[in-house]
Parts: structure tokens; C-alpha cells; sequence
């Protein structure tokens, strides 16, 4: 068992570092903390698979953190080797991958609009009445909790139903081909006081 204490970060690969500071910060409010440019360092390039050519691995790697501590990103430069460009639209249904990140946000219909006029950034759907919608109203019977305890108790059951027919949310996909998600109305599914 692995004994994990948290999220550490979410690594980007970019091919202009100064460009993706600039946009994460204009499209999340993300805060700029430390840069390592042209970090050419053994170990580093070891760990991340490099092996004997480590020695040629050149990479720019700066560290952002999103509003109130909600998350860090790590967006990474590699000036050698050079990767590939991946470029295909992203479905919702697409496999083999993390399909995306959700941020917890009030203000979501504020959110879209922001989102929706950053340059580079595309909305999931191209759809002109695309925009955050609530879940359909749910019942207790449309899921159930693996603790039984908690399965057993009817109030909690009502309760996470309600929060969950309360949840607002939209999708959106960065100019890095990122797919994030920002949710509005969500508790801690499971504890009505969340």
C-alpha cells in the first residue's frame, strides 16, 4: 500500500513557458511561485526515465499555485529531447488517459463566460447553447454508498441526492489539450454537512 498524504501537483508539458505562465494566469488566477529554466540536473532526468542520456535532457520547469491553495500546477519546457506534438480533439469518452480536472468554483455561470473568452481555450462542445446545467433531480435508488452503514441510513441518502441534483458544472479544453472541469454546488458526496 502506498501511504499518501495528498496531491502533489498537475504536470503540463508546454512548448512556450512563458507563454503558459501567462495564460494559466489569465485563465485560472494562477500565481507564478519558482522557475527552474534550462534545468539540466542527473538526477531529475534519471528519475524521469532518461537514463544514460541524461546528460542531454535540457527541460524549463515552473511551479504555479491555482487561487486559495486549490491546487498546483507544474507546467515543463523540454528544450531536449523535443516531444511530439499531440493534437486531436478530445472526447469526453476517450480512454487511456486522465480524462480530466475538476475545480471546485462559486460564481460558475461567471466562470464560463471567463473561460469561454480566453484565447486558445474551447468549450467540450461546440454546441451555441453549450453552458453549465444542473444534474437532473435524483433519488436515493439512482445510487448507492459501499459503506453499508452509510447505504442504510435513509436522511444520508436524501441528503447526497440532494446535493448531487444540485451540482452545476461545465467543461472545457486548454490550448495544452488539458480537459478541465468547474463544478459549483458539490459537498463531500456522502456527508450532508459537507
Amino acid at each position: 500500500m502506498i501511504a499518501i498524504t495528498g496531491l502533489s501537483h498537475i504536470s503540463v508539458n508546454v512548448d512556450d513557458i512563458d507563454a503558459a505562465l501567462a495564460y494559466y494566469q489569465s485563465l485560472l488566477g494562477a500565481e507564478p511561485l519558482q522557475i527552474f529554466p534550462n534545468f539540466r540536473n542527473e538526477g531529475f532526468a534519471r528519475s524521469a526515465g532518461f537514463g544514460d542520456s541524461w546528460d542531454q535532457t535540457d527541460v524549463s520547469i515552473a511551479f504555479m499555485e491555482l487561487p486559495s491553495n486549490a491546487l498546483t500546477l507544474e507546467l515543463m519546457q523540454y528544450h531536449s529531447p523535443e516531444g511530439q506534438v499531440l493534437d486531436h480533439d478530445l472526447s469526453p469518452t476517450d480512454r487511456r488517459r486522465v480524462a480530466h480536472i475538476a475545480l471546485k468554483v462559486t460564481g460558475i455561470d461567471a466562470a464560463f463566460a471567463h473561460v469561454r473568452a480566453q484565447p486558445g481555450t474551447r468549450m467540450i462542445s461546440n454546441a451555441p447553447d453549450y453552458r453549465p446545467e444542473r444534474i437532473s433531480p435524483m433519488t436515493p435508488s439512482d445510487f448507492r454508498f459501499f459503506d453499508p452503514a452509510a447505504e442504510a441510513d435513509a436522511a444520508q441518502k436524501q441528503a447526497t441526492a440532494e446535493i448531487v441534483s444540485n451540482i452545476r458544472f461545465f467543461y472545457f479544453v486548454d490550448r495544452y489539450g488539458i480537459q478541465w472541469e468547474c463544478e459549483e454546488g458539490h459537498h463531500d458526496i456522502g456527508d450532508p454537512t459537507g
